[in-house]
């Protein structure tokens, strides 16, 4: 928080990417919609709304629990909680996981999706490694397929290996990816970690950059690190 204060009086900002999404909708026009952050599909998209469910069943037990240990430590474990519980249903019934089509420019992948993120900067809590920075107008797709049931379960102690199979696709400049569901009219997913759901497909594109206020740890283009 200093180092965001520090940044902001000095008026330091760097460009954070923005996707814009056009999310189908079940009875009317695409809605569109705004992430700085990531897109969450699959099992990985399911787990804001298990989440928010979880709250609002147990609100009095969470504010209990995260007195005691935190309310960062106890998000960690939540979601955590989340994935275990995604992963091993996918194992036992892999009908749960979505059969899609991704269509990139002219390229087309087609698989069960397992879980898969939109991003516009590496998140050290997953094992992607996109390949950009979040000043980049240029986001990164990871689609993991659906391993089996087997490797589903294996999944859960070797995500990064399982990282290693994802299908991935930058999307820059005018590019745009369709995310068409195969065997199912409408599927829960996430943006900035807000729940959400779309109907028949959703199209994702970069929409420009937007000022923010970095933090201490973030490091400047040039190699300079943040203000502290």
């Amino acid at each position: 928080l200093i180092g965001i204060v520090a940044n902001l009086k000095e008026g330091r900002t760097a460009p954070c990417c923005v996707m814009r999404c056009e999310v189908g909708k079940k009875d009317s026009p695409p809605e569109v919609r705004y992430a700085v952050a990531m897109a969450g599909f699959g099992q990985f998209g399911r787990s804001p709304g298990d989440l928010a469910r979880w709250h609002s069943r147990l609100p009095v037990l969470r504010r209990l629990i995260a007195r005691i240990i935190g309310i960062e430590r106890l998000n960690t474990i939540e979601y955590g909680m989340s994935f275990f519980t995604r992963f091993v249903w996918c194992a036992l019934w892999p009908n749960a996981a979505e059969a899609v089509e991704l269509r990139m420019g002219e390229r087309t992948e087609s698989m069960r999706l397992l879980t898969g993120v939109v991003m516009n900067f590496p998140v050290k809590q997953l094992p992607f490694e996109p390949g950009i920075r979040i000043e980049d107008a240029v986001l990164s797709l990871n689609f993991v397929p659906y391993p089996g049931r087997w490797k589903s379960l294996l999944a859960l102690f070797s995500i990064k290996r399982l990282a290693r199979r994802a299908v991935q696709a930058r999307i820059e400049g005018s590019d745009s990816v369709e995310v068409r569901l195969v065997n199912q009219d409408a599927v829960e997913f996430f943006l900035d970690e807000d729940p959400a759901i779309f109907y028949r497909k959703v199209k994702i594109q970069v929409a420009g950059t937007l000022a923010f206020v970095p933090g201490p740890d973030y490091k400047w283009p040039g190699g300079t690190g943040g203000c502290l």
